[in-house]
């Protein structure tokens, strides 16, 4: 990972019953590009896209998307973005397309920061990747403890593997995994930690993993499926389709591991007598923490928590303040000693104790 990372690169996460989208910003020239945007969050991301004055360049889907309806349409309409997908898509939205061949020709740039496009399909046919500065938009080829489905058309658990032992297998362990779909409500991973933990890809042969994804061929798509994709080769669909309510926060995987917990009573105690090497991190927005925080708490969006994981492992001890999907995915890529403190600023103001605002 680059050491200007936390300098040059903004990035926000979105969730929307399971699927995953990303507004990434060039800090320096607030230049941004939302990756694999969903018609739910429009709202939300043009809250985020006012209050920190970006300009959305352009609007990448890593695939024709079955599972949501995409929003790259009104990035368009909205924002003039170019919308960008593979060459090799069926959809008549995207401006731009990436012939896939490793080039330079096929790299995005907001300002100074660069994302290589690479063809990663099995997925579907069309399934692309970015990756670079220590990123990588994985989409879902690689999830975070598995691989995406192979059940519906132009699906093909042979050319993933490939994807896999190919072009995944040639980045770096450290660089983060953001993907495109997430059931089990973590925020990010590592390739090294799903060389490790990813059932779907750890030490599998081809034979293997053809054999175990084939599997999915036996599953029905979901009865949706069919209008999300109309929806999405338009350029242009008219109206919001209608779709089945949901909790978009809600996750629906395994069972959740323990994690270690600390009391705001204790925790209390522990900010004010700090050990030597603990961090306490606030993870919610900038704006939130400035409106009122724990002092001596330090701030880092959630989002944002990927690109500190070097200090993170120095640390002796790693506490956070209110955020369970945060200690999950630190304890996820292996961090040792990372702690959630229950509670929030209700709780420790209960205690008689007073908060700090900011700029």
């Amino acid at each position: 990972m680059t050491d200007d990372i936390q300098t040059q690169v903004g990035i926000k996460q979105f969730r929307a019953d399971g699927c995953l989208s990303y507004l990434v910003h060039d800090h320096h020239t607030r230049e941004a590009i939302i990756i694999d945007p969903g018609l739910d969050l429009m709202t939300d991301y043009r809250a985020v896209i006012a209050q920190s004055g970006l300009k959305v360049k352009f609007a990448l889907d890593t695939h024709l998307h079955c599972d949501h309806f995409s929003a790259t349409h009104l990035f368009r309409s909205e924002y003039g973005s170019e919308i960008l997908m593979s060459a090799l898509t069926k959809s008549t939205r995207p401006t731009l397309r990436f012939a896939c061949d490793g080039s330079a020709a096929d790299d995005i740039i907001l300002g100074g920061i660069r994302f290589r496009v690479l063809a990663s399909p099995g997925h579907t046919a069309d399934s692309i990747v970015l990756n670079g500065h220590g990123m990588l938009f994985s989409g879902d080829t690689l999830l975070i403890g598995k691989t995406g489905r192979v059940d519906f058309d132009g699906a093909d658990p042979g050319e993933m593997w490939k994807s896999l032992s190919g072009v995944f297998s040639k980045i770096p362990g450290s660089t983060l995994v953001f993907p495109a779909h997430d059931t089990q409500d973590l925020l990010f991973s590592t390739i090294d930690a799903e060389l490790k933990k990813n059932s779907e890809w750890r030490s599998l042969s081809q034979e293997e993993f053809i054999a175990l994804k084939s599997q999915d061929r036996l599953q029905r798509p979901d009865s949706e499926a069919s209008s999300r994709l109309q929806f999405n080769l338009d350029v242009a669909p008219l109206g919001t389709p209608w779709r089945e309510p949901g909790n978009r926060h809600r996750p629906h995987g395994p069972g959740y591991e323990p994690m270690a917990t600390i009391s705001m009573q204790k925790f209390a105690k522990k900010i004010k007598n700090p050990d030597p090497g603990a961090l306490f991190i606030d993870v919610r927005e900038r704006e939130e923490f400035a409106g009122g925080h724990i002092p001596g708490a330090r701030n880092i969006p959630a989002s944002e928590l990927g690109f500190h994981l070097k200090e993170f492992w120095r640390a002796s001890r790693v506490y956070i303040c209110w955020n369970a999907t945060a200690v999950r995915t630190l304890n996820h890529i292996g961090l040792p000693d990372v702690v959630h403190v229950e509670g929030g600023l209700r709780a420790w103001t209960n205690l008689g104790l007073e908060i700090e605002k900011s700029t």
